[in-house]
């Protein structure tokens, strides 16, 4: 008589069946885990940079309200727009031992968070410049709006008629800057040819949240550029660079006060996370592309507060048209 004409219930499992089973959850827990927890905190590391994005965003809407306009892109000082916004991030104490005359180098020696995406290489962090090595710099830059190079495209033009803006100047060797960004200089003079011929930032000369016609909530205000920047190794590959300036300093300024250098306002003249085509060659800093190390695209903050992962394969024109204060469109970035 076998055990069931017995009554004897045999067990659901041997415990050599159930070893088994557990061996087998072990190896997949062994193999499943590392994947999960890379991916919790690749999003954990995005929350943060969007966190950052948005405090940037929240204290430009606090200058706004306490100035009717909002920051420059830079100010004859020397100082960088972050400068500006500290009191507005609860760095009230810094901004005002800058005030009181600590140089910005020196305050650039402090790395503040909210301007650190935590994707980013934390060992390419400093400013390499001879004069400032120990200097730390931002992942984040504020919009000059868009700028093209091809001629027949409108973000190539130079000229200033009421009915017609400038979308573009030309700063030389430190490459093309936007006219109709959210933290654009001022175009200070034309010629007789409606040419643009000088552009100015002054504390006093931010734009006024009425001339974003196009809606802040349609307007790109800040955007990620934490992947460094692009150049070209001889040998012809792509590579990464550390070379960008220290979070404090926004410009220099020759002696009649015309703008030299901005380095935290960006153009958008490049796909995010592009190359240069060139080789051996940097982009100009006011050219150096959108970009970001997390994966598929980049942050950006509208002037809202609002806060869009931007797809790296958004069109360019899309793109451009996002960080324009009055392009007259609405350009959807939430694809």
């Amino acid at each position: 008589m076998n055990e069931e004409e017995q009554g004897v219930n045999r067990p659901f499992l041997s415990w050599i069946e159930w070893l088994v089973i557990a061996i087998a959850l072990v190896v997949f827990a062994g193999l499943f885990l590392p994947v999960y927890r890379g991916g919790s905190q690749g999003a954990a590391r995005r929350t943060v940079c969007f966190n950052n994005l948005r405090q940037l965003g929240i204290a430009v809407q606090g200058y706004n309200a306490a100035h009717q306009r909002f920051p420059s892109g830079a100010a004859t000082n020397g100082q960088s727009m972050f400068v500006k916004l500290l009191p507005y991030l609860d760095y009230k104490n810094l901004s005002d031992d800058i005030r009181g005359g600590i140089s910005l180098a020196d305050a650039s020696k402090i790395d503040l968070e909210i301007f650190r995406c935590p994707n980013s290489n934390k060992a390419m962090a400093n400013w390499p410049r001879s004069i400032s090595n120990d200097c730390f710099s931002s992942d984040y830059v504020a919009s000059a709006g868009p700028v093209s190079r091809d001629t027949n495209s409108q973000y190539s033009r130079r000229t200033h008629t009421k009915d017609s803006p400038a979308y573009v100047y030309d700063l030389g060797d430190k490459g093309l800057i936007g006219l109709s960004g959210m933290f654009s200089p001022r175009i200070v003079a034309i010629d007789d040819q409606d040419v643009v011929t000088a552009v100015k930032y002054l504390t006093k000369t931010g734009i006024q949240a009425a001339e974003v016609t196009d809606g802040l909530s349609n307007t790109v205000m800040f955007m990620e550029a934490s992947r460094d920047n692009i150049v070209l190794a001889p040998s012809g590959k792509h590579s990464f660079t550390n070379e960008r300036p220290a979070w404090a300093f926004g410009q220099s300024t020759s002696t009649a006060g015309e703008l030299k250098e901005a380095y935290f306002c960006r153009s958008t003249i490049k796909q995010i996370n592009s190359f240069d085509s060139l080789l051996d060659q940097a982009d100009p800093i006011h050219e150096l592309c959108i970009s970001s190390n997390h994966p598929g695209g980049a942050a950006a903050c509208r002037g809202d507060g609002s806060i869009v992962f931007v797809n790296e394969e958004v069109d360019l024109l899309v793109l451009q048209a996002a960080t324009g204060i009055n392009e007259g469109e609405s350009a959807d970035l939430d694809q």
